[in-house]
């Protein structure tokens, strides 16, 4: 592999188009809420804590940007912006208690305090392999601070993994992208957005999981470029780690190899736009085979399934969602998680567009460099479609990194206001209508 070059290989251009989109769709969407107040449909102080989330993230970006690309900026700005957006979370008590965090507070509590040895502890009060990861993790943080510290530090723990993951992922872009600067739209986007300082404070798994994803991603790279046997290990250790967080990960690992290790040559840009297409329409068309033979997501499928038989287009928009959501929320009811990540929401879905540019660039130009991260994205895609979990952004976060990774590409040759003014006013109307339900 060798560095994707390109006319724009030193320059800052895509950095300040970022940032003008960005504060574009800040504007936007602070109007947009606005709007929701005066037609009583959102109450202002969620509008407000929404509204400074966004801002403070946007000016965390645009200050990124601007500084030199080092491991120690990554790493030092991805703790101050996780340590602060966490401090208000925790300061306006806008910490949410999802179901999961008390699963995993009680479970991580007993195994700390069991008299058994760790593991048998571990398989004694879980049965889910895929809930090991984040109950080992949570396990550790009460056996260091107790019941009393041990939530602050995970959420210290979490947050020191996750801005080492930006580092890792720092490392990897700097041998694919010639442009550096490029490298810096794709961990302000990573490293700056609401669902850092909610999986930290929430008691979740997702950040930690994500650190493991990015450790997998890594060490695939590291095999293809140099096959020793200590990458060899490492590889196999962080893609049998990801099955202790979500079963079906190890797989999307191996097959990123296999395929870019054995296949490089037969991958033309016919054969990539046959492949996604065919494997797409067999996830949308083929719930029902997929069901019977794959068991062990069965449970997804039919929930899937049930809202098929309620929406006759839920399967085909579906699609859409595993790209562009989850949708801004503002409206009241709404629930409380959507309410925490406006910000991830309203960039994810802006940015979407630059993403999907970007991979359309790729497969037609054969940037082969980024080839492992698309066959996760896909892969993961293909899941959460298949499963009806498209705009649960707890399954696509820890895969953002390689979404994110087009960005870049996508605002070199794409960014011209005839793509842009259609795409804001289509997630625009979709948001009014996700709000207006």
């Amino acid at each position: 592999m060798e560095y994707i070059t390109d006319e724009y290989s030193i320059d800052t251009e895509q950095n300040i188009k970022a940032i003008r989109y960005y504060g574009i769709v800040v504007l936007l969407y602070t109007f947009f809420s606005l709007g929701f107040i005066f037609i009583g449909k959102a109450e202002l102080n969620t509008v407000i804590f929404q509204s400074l989330v966004l801002y403070i993230s946007y000016g965390f970006f645009a200050f990124f940007q601007r500084r030199p690309l080092t491991s120690s900026e990554v790493f030092l700005d991805s703790i101050l912006y996780a340590t602060l957006t966490s401090t208000i979370f925790f300061g306006l008590d806008f910490v949410d208690r999802p179901n999961d965090s008390f699963f995993y507070a009680s479970k991580g509590l007993q195994v700390a305090n069991s008299q058994f040895d760790f593991f048998t502890a571990l398989t004694t009060f879980v049965d889910d392999q895929s809930d090991w990861g984040g109950l080992v993790f949570t396990a550790f943080g009460y056996i260091l601070g107790g019941e009393e510290y041990g939530p602050f530090i995970l959420v210290l723990l979490k947050i020191l993994l996750y801005s080492w993951a930006c580092i890792i992922l720092y490392k990897l872009f700097d041998t694919i992208y010639e442009n550096k600067e490029w490298i810096k739209i794709i961990l302000g986007l990573v490293a700056f957005n609401s669902y850092v300082p909610y999986f930290a404070t929430a008691g979740l798994k997702e950040l930690v999981f994500a650190f493991v994803v990015v450790g997998a991603v890594y060490y695939v790279y590291c095999v293809l470029r140099n096959p020793s046997f200590v990458n060899f290990i490492l590889f196999a250790l962080f893609a049998i780690l990801t099955f202790f967080f979500r079963a079906i990960f190890p797989i999307y690992f191996v097959a990123a190899y296999i395929i870019c290790r054995f296949a490089m040559s037969l991958i033309t840009t016919k054969v990539m736009v046959v492949a996604i297409i065919a494997l797409f329409l067999f996830v949308v068309l083929g719930a029902g085979f997929l069901q019977e033979k794959l068991p062990f997501i069965a449970g997804g499928i039919q929930e899937r399934l049930d809202m098929e038989r309620n929406s006759s287009g839920f399967k085909y928009l579906n699609v859409i969602n595993a790209f562009i959501s989850p949708y801004p929320a503002v409206e009241k009811s709404q629930q409380l998680v959507n309410l925490y990540n406006f910000q991830y929401e309203v960039i994810n879905s802006s940015f979407a567009l630059f993403c999907l540019l970007g991979i359309y660039r790729c497969i037609k130009k054969e940037m082969s460099d980024l080839y492992p991260i698309l066959i996760v994205l896909i892969a993961n895609s293909l899941m959460l479609i298949t499963v009806g979990f498209a705009m649960n952004a707890r399954y696509t976060f820890v895969t953002i990194f390689c979404f994110y990774a087009f960005v870049p590409l996508g605002l070199a040759y794409f960014f011209k206001w005839k793509f842009i003014f259609p795409y804001l006013l289509f997630i625009l109307s979709l948001t009014f209508l996700y709000n207006m339900r």
